[in-house]
């Protein structure tokens, strides 16, 4: 590696939804950013995406939310229950000092927002149909073969940011534990003869967790995990059929389904890198990280640690420190691994056998726990807190208080 300057501070590999929110959370920063996207086109996400308050008041400091607020759906107040049992809790935002839990957004206008950003930013370059063939990390830069213009690439730090099976994270020798339990998730947006109002509804059911959340175009927005052979047969069950299936798993909290759109079906696998940094390189978004979609946890911890890594680029470019050397990158490791603990266990539990099972007992256990949090504000108070991640430290993004 010759000692030659960088051609960027910062290469982000991977133009989705993580790597485009820490590329428009060093707009302004003065330092040069490379996002390197595989695709030469965008392709569209049928997803939508449950923002958290944290999440909205990161996108609001990258300048972003203003434009984004008015086609998103307010989550104000959440239902949970449990099918085949008693026990239910009712959580509304009022009641915890908040204008609302989260945010529902088109998973496509989200990203289009974020590409804009890139795009417009003077010192940010959106490189699309380019992917790192090779690299190597010297001692002041990361150096990058490309597979397409400009070809190649030297930057201080590299965050790969290419998805659930990156191959970047193979390539840095960063090792992930994976765990399929052979479950998918299917999603669609449904109809029902109640108006949305702001709710939002948790169902466990012993096929697996079923949310209902208010969609930016009106009606619902369905994820129900479950078994992967039963999510793509009843991805093709004919509508009337599949109606009916969902109303059994509902019951009548909801009100009843008056129609189903388009249903998708996106298999779930579960990782977590070991390690999430190495030499001049992090991990960052799927490719550091995937969790079951109960509770809407995966996209919020990584905007939050993009938030967290965009603050401390920024701290450290400010003071002159090198954001690429090995202690930097070990203390944004320390920094954000009791979060993705806490997330891992937290959707594990959700998503997992205690809140499938069929058996008496499970199901006895899953009732005492929803009426202790009906009953009890402080529990409710301090699961909402737990569930948005406030109960950790916090990227000055997330709260609020402007750029790190």
């Amino acid at each position: 590696m010759s000692a030659a300057a960088a051609d960027c501070d910062l290469a982000i590999a991977g133009g989705g939804l993580a790597g485009l929110a820490l590329a428009a959370l060093l707009r302004d920063s003065g330092l040069g950013v490379a996002v390197l996207e595989r695709r030469a086109e965008p392709v569209a996400d049928p997803r939508s995406i449950a923002l958290a308050d944290g999440g909205r008041r990161i996108l609001e400091a990258a300048g972003l939310w203003a434009g984004l607020a008015p086609r998103a759906a307010p989550v104000t107040r959440i239902d949970v229950s449990q099918r085949g049992g008693f026990g239910h809790v009712r959580l509304r935002a009022a009641d915890e000092g908040l204008e609302a839990f989260g945010w529902v957004l088109a998973a496509d206008e989200l990203a289009a927002a974020l590409r804009a950003a890139a795009r417009d930013a003077p010192d940010c370059a959106l490189h699309e149909g380019v992917a790192v063939a090779e690299l190597a990390a010297g001692t002041d830069a990361v150096e990058l073969e490309l597979t397409g213009a400009p070809g190649r690439l030297r930057a201080r730090l590299l965050a790969a940011a290419d998805g659930a099976g990156s191959a970047l994270r193979e390539r840095l020798g960063l090792e992930a534990a994976a765990v399929d339990r052979g479950q998918a998730a299917l999603a669609a947006r449904v109809e029902l003869d109640r108006a949305a109002d702001g709710w939002a509804y948790e169902r466990f059911t012993a096929a697996g967790p079923l949310a209902l959340l208010p969609h930016p175009d009106g009606g619902r927005a369905l994820v129900w995990a479950q078994e992967r052979a039963r999510a793509r047969a009843l991805r093709w069950r004919p509508e009337p059929a599949f109606r009916a299936e969902l109303q059994r798993a509902l019951g009548e909290r909801a009100g009843r389904v008056t129609g189903v759109g388009p249903r998708q079906v996106f298999d779930l696998r579960f990782r977590r890198a070991r390690q999430r940094v190495a030499p001049r390189s992090v991990l960052l978004g799927d490719a550091a990280h995937g969790f079951h979609p109960v509770a809407a946890q995966a996209f919020n911890l990584a905007l939050r640690d993009a938030a967290w890594l965009a603050q401390e680029v920024r701290r450290a470019a400010a003071a002159g420190a090198d954001f690429g050397a090995a202690e930097f990158l070990r203390a944004y490791a320390r920094a954000r691994d009791a979060d993705a603990r806490r997330v891992a266990w937290f959707t594990d539990l959700l998503g997992g056998r205690a809140f499938r099972g069929r058996g008496p007992l499970l199901r006895a256990l899953r009732a005492a726990g929803l009426c202790a949090l009906e009953c009890l504000p402080e529990l409710r108070a301090a699961l909402v807190r737990f569930g948005m991640g406030a109960d950790l430290p916090q990227s000055e993004f997330a709260r609020g208080v402007g750029r790190g």
